[in-house]
């Protein structure tokens, strides 16, 4: 169980990126203001359309794919930290804000609502969750 400094620190940690991971979702990576409305409603069109020409745009594909996924890890090891919830609290949350995010990007036209974008992310927090979850029950079996 960690310590009320402790859950401090990770919801410290948790602000900081959540700050950067908008930065990177709004303005970096030289994202473009848009005129018209972007938008993907369609669960894995665009993870097939990556999937499907990564061996001819590799760099273009690992970074939509995995970027979508490894980006959004540490907020399944840094938010059980900060809070004690539920697993599914926490993944529904979790999934509930990375969809106002993309909404917000489709209603400024910065970026695109994507629903592949949010099955990634949620995949990579998924993946912190399990990772934090192993590491905790190994220190503590000991």
């Amino acid at each position: 169980m960690a310590s009320k400094s402790g859950r401090r620190v990770a919801a410290g940690l948790t602000v900081l990126y959540g700050c950067i991971l908008l930065y990177w979702m709004f303005v970096g990576f030289n994202r473009a203001h848009f005129t018209d409305y972007r938008y993907n409603f369609i669960p894995f069109d665009t993870i097939t359309y990556f999937i499907g020409i990564a061996h001819k745009a590799r760099g273009a594909a690992m970074l939509n794919l995995l970027g979508n996924i490894v980006l959004f890890v540490p907020f399944g090891l840094l938010l059980p930290l900060s809070a004690k919830l539920n697993p599914i609290v926490w993944t529904l949350l979790f999934a509930a804000s990375i969809t106002m995010l993309e909404l917000l990007q489709l209603v400024t036209k910065r970026g695109m609502f994507d629903v592949d974008d949010i099955i990634l992310n949620v995949f990579g927090f998924l993946i912190g969750y399990v990772v934090l979850f192993v590491v905790r029950s190994l220190l503590l079996s000991k």
